[in-house]
């Protein structure tokens, strides 16, 4: 699992929705904890990275950056081929028949997905950087 969309594990009676690109998960309720694992909640917290594309107030999106690097770059593979895709399909548009909001869906719609890849290349970057330490 790369990406994981709720608070992350670790944050005291919190549900959490998995993303999996290949399967979806159903929530997970999780107890509470208390205070003497303090610690492990902070280094759980660590391991979820928030996406830059949460547009919410709280963040919702998070990065397991302790998942597997091949999971990272398919992840981020998968994402920015999707936005490739999109804008291909934009550049066969007639841009005298689209409507101006079209294009704004197009474009949020790649930026999101481009972003999301960037977002897994990046914690794909720290895996290895930590592995060459």
């Amino acid at each position: 699992m790369v990406a994981v969309r709720g608070t992350p594990l670790g944050v005291p009676g919190s549900s959490v929705r998995s993303a999996n690109l290949r399967t979806a998960t159903t929530p997970i309720r999780l107890a509470a904890k208390g205070w003497a694992h303090l610690s492990d909640e902070i280094q759980t917290m660590s391991k979820y990275h928030p996406l830059q594309g949460n547009f919410s107030v709280g963040t919702t999106l998070y990065i397991d950056t302790e998942a597997r690097t091949s999971d990272l770059l398919e992840t981020a593979t998968h994402r920015i081929k999707a936005a490739r895709n999109l804008l291909n399909s934009v550049t066969c548009l007639c841009v005298k028949e689209a409507e101006g909001h079209d294009l704004e869906h197009f474009a949020n719609a790649a930026h999101i997905l481009i972003q999301d890849g960037c977002d897994a290349l990046d914690a794909l970057g720290w895996r290895l950087d930590k592995a060459t330490r």
